[in-house]
């Protein structure tokens, strides 16, 4: 059964060639992975997350991988294994997330996330800051919810160099200042 389609945003950074090599290597011959889609040079962020609503069409389930991220072996089986879970006990999914270990902060961050195909054809995503808690909160009001699991289920390499640090700290500083309220 051929659900599943995993799609990778990509701006170019130097870890993508590592991404979709695991990747390439989990999908291969996964029953599940009808597709690997990379999405190139989509700015801002809720740019490439339509294009990924778009691919998961007529499918039940979506990966979104950024393309710093470095999947475990059992990642897919483990985040669709929760998601139906959920499903199986009446839980309309919205997504079913994970941890990954962050290489440069040495620490569990979130999130990897399989998102249901279904809300994901029903909602766009906004260009707004914070726009995955956007889409969760307007996903919420059709019923929809996230799922979680406290595994951590791949690798976060955020600071390959010293300019992909300062640009990735300095938007996470300014998230957090926003949903602190500051």
């Amino acid at each position: 059964n051929k659900d599943t389609v995993i799609c990778i945003g990509t701006i170019g950074s130097v870890t993508f060639k590592k991404c979709k090599s695991i990747i390439d290597e989990i999908s291969l011959n996964h029953p599940r992975i009808h597709s690997v889609v990379v999405i190139r040079n989509k700015t801002p962020q809720s740019a490439w997350l339509n294009e990924m609503r778009v691919a998961s069409s007529g499918l039940k389930w979506c990966f979104q991988i950024d393309e710093d991220m470095y999947l475990y072996p059992n990642a897919i089986d483990s985040l669709i294994g929760l998601a139906e879970r959920k499903e199986e006990q009446g839980v309309k999914v919205l997504n079913a997330s994970s941890l990954l270990y962050d290489l440069f902060l040495e620490s569990k961050v979130g999130s990897l996330k399989l998102w249901s195909a279904d809300p994901l054809q029903r909602l766009e995503f906004r260009d707004v800051l914070g726009g995955d808690r956007d889409f969760a909160k307007r996903g919420g009001i059709l019923g929809f919810e996230n799922v979680e699991t406290k595994l951590v289920l791949g690798e976060h390499d955020s600071a390959p160099t010293a300019a992909v640090a300062f640009k990735k700290y300095f938007e996470y500083t300014q998230k957090l200042k926003k949903f602190s309220g500051e």
